[in-house]
């Protein structure tokens, strides 16, 4: 059953390390990475399955758990297991075997659930059979009118329950509406600017109990907007170093071995490369022969800033792959950039060392792509 929680702020750090540290569970699974990144009505995946990119479509047969990230994902399938999912947009329409744990910006789960729901994200809306566990959501408009067999945890701005509870409620919002149709089989414990004047007679069949607060401040909706962007800048990082590290897996794997053999070296080569770069570039453009050359100038160094954060997340997680496992050569598959990825977005919540350590990382991958593409260039010439 459900553990009461001291704070809302302690529901927000946990969605967010639960959904970060999955991926490092999984020992063996399939895995797809593309742009359109599907699972076919026909197909049946007899394991676990692991799936990312721009658009995700699961709409075949997932024996194992179900893994997946994108800026927009549908699941229509059935999963034997658990079901993970982040995204912009997530929508889960199949049938689920045993518990769901997604987030996102607007979600929608239609959709049979053996197991626990745990959801966070701006508009969540849990609709379909029945949810045969307990139900965890953190959003800013919450809406539940799937039957719930367990018990209701919900934090947020507005709340809508029209189905029936079996258990236990606890809610935590400024708006709380139970439509007529709603049932509570346990206790409701809620906390609202307003309390509730006249509920029906059985509606609870518990206890009720109110703690008056005031509408949440603007703080509060920040703290919010602050863990989306978190959680959408992951999945960025993590969606782009698994295209980079799996398509261009040479390459990635030429940068990492540099990096690992003479890191302060490239660290050196990194900075330098991050000033006098684009000092160059403005010097270019202050001359009118030289204004398409500081353009490109400017791009080029855009582009390596971008690609230098994306190999840092893959720089790490081989990184930490070595210190564990000792291998004779650095090791690039997609466990260990996963791993990577999760690993450099939680030193972001690290002030000053968490930061130092990302910044390293950057310039020392940044030095080795630069020593790379120069390489190239001599070759060429």
């Amino acid at each position: 059953m459900i553990k009461a929680l001291s704070t809302k702020h302690w529901i927000f750090g946990g969605f967010i390390i639960a959904a970060l540290l999955v991926p490092l569970l999984a020992f063996g699974a399939e895995f797809r990475v593309s742009e359109q990144a599907t699972v076919g009505p026909t197909e049946r995946v007899s394991d676990d399955l692991y799936i990312a990119g721009g658009n995700v479509n699961a709409s075949g047969e997932v024996t194992g758990d179900l893994l997946g990230a994108g800026g927009s994902v549908l699941q229509s399938g059935t999963v034997g297991g658990d079901l993970y999912l982040a995204g912009g947009s997530v929508t889960v329409l199949g049938s689920i075997r045993d518990d769901v744990r997604v987030m996102g910006g607007n979600l929608v789960i239609h959709a049979g659930i053996g197991g626990d729901v745990v959801a966070a994200g701006g508009q969540v809306t849990i609709t379909g059979n029945e949810v045969g566990g307990d139900v965890v959501v953190a959003g800013g408009a919450v809406r539940i009118d799937s039957p719930v067999r367990g018990d209701v945890k919900i934090v947020g701005g507005d709340i809508l329950i029209t189905s029936a509870i079996t258990g236990n409620v606890e809610l935590d919002a400024d708006k709380i509406v139970l439509a007529p149709g709603a049932t509570i089989g346990g206790n409701l414990t809620y906390s609202a600017p307003t309390e509730f004047k006249n509920l029906p007679a059985g509606q609870v069949k518990g206890t009720v109990t109110y703690t008056p607060r005031e509408a949440r401040s603007g703080a509060g909706f920040l703290a919010i907007f602050l863990t989306a962007a978190f959680i959408l800048k992951f999945l960025a990082l993590l969606a782009a170093a698994l295209a980079l590290g799996l398509f261009f897996r040479r390459y990635t794997i030429t940068i990492v071995a540099d990096a690992i053999s003479r890191p302060f070296g490239l660290l050196a080569r990194g900075l330098v490369f991050l000033i006098v770069a684009p000092v160059v570039s403005g010097l270019l453009l202050a001359t009118i022969v030289g204004i398409p050359l500081g353009v490109l100038g400017f791009l080029g160094f855009a582009a390596a800033c971008l690609v230098g954060w994306i190999l840092s997340a893959i720089y790490l997680g081989s990184l930490m792959h070595r210190w564990v496992y000792k291998p004779e050569i650095p090791v690039v598959t997609w466990k260990t950039i996963t791993a990577g990825a999760v690993a450099l977005s939680l030193l972001t919540l690290i002030p000053i060392v968490g930061w130092l350590i990302q910044g390293a990382l950057f310039l020392i991958v940044l030095g080795a792509a630069v020593l790379l593409k120069w390489s190239a260039v001599k070759e060429w010439r």
